[in-house]
């Protein structure tokens, strides 16, 4: 211990007589152990620590290539057709940034908001946020709905699900419906529920907290 506390005093000895010295070494040593945080970061995040799913160790991704080998955008037909002939996985679940209706052997199938309810829940998410761009056309065309699903299954409703829309400069400003969301995230996983569901529980705490 003794003999720690000598070499203590004297590098700080040192350190005290070049300044200049002491300060470029503290600022490699900052460089160093700030880059080696950051990489060690990006690789736990990427492959070291489990994703966030249920078992997503049985996860793959399904692509579509063509004769080139160029990855092409996979059609509806070709999509149900996979889903019903495949026998090597549990269940598929299909997302695309367009919106667009279906044809299945059950009938038709909107493709917007619901194509998130099968992907949550083949994930296991306990709630699925989906962003949409509202469609041409209409008062506002540069604006956004934000929807909040908990649970979700195919056989969701929009009864089922939260809604934020009217997200524009002119209606709730991108930073207020950031807050709005967050904060109705936070609701939907206190009372599990989402939508209608939600405001009923939401209605029963107040009666509840009101007795």
């Amino acid at each position: 211990m003794q003999g720690f506390a000598f070499d203590l005093r004297q590098s700080l000895r040192a350190f005290a007589r070049e300044p200049g010295f002491t300060a470029l070494a503290v600022l490699a040593l900052a460089i160093g152990v700030g880059s080696s945080t950051a990489m060690f970061s990006v690789v736990d995040a990427a492959l070291l620590r489990p994703l966030p799913y249920t078992a997503p160790e049985r996860l793959i991704q399904i692509i579509s290539v063509e004769g080139t080998g160029q990855r092409v955008p996979m059609g509806a037909v070709e999509f149900f057709e996979l889903e019903k002939r495949a026998t090597t996985v549990e269940a598929i679940g299909a997302f695309y940034p367009h919106s667009a209706i279906v044809a299945s052997a059950s009938g038709p199938r909107q493709a917007r908001v619901a194509i998130g309810d099968p992907v949550g829940e083949l994930l296991g998410a306990r709630l699925v946020v989906m962003l949409i761009g509202e469609r041409p056309g209409l008062d506002v065309n540069a604006s956004m709905s934000a929807y909040f699903g908990y649970r979700p299954t195919p056989s969701c409703t929009d009864a089922d699900r939260s809604l934020i829309s009217n997200i524009h400069d002119d209606g709730i400003p991108p930073a207020q419906a950031a807050g709005d969301a967050a904060a109705l995230v936070e609701q939907i996983l206190a009372t599990r529920a989402s939508g209608v569901s939600a405001l009923l529980a939401a209605h029963a705490n107040k009666q509840l907290t009101d007795q």
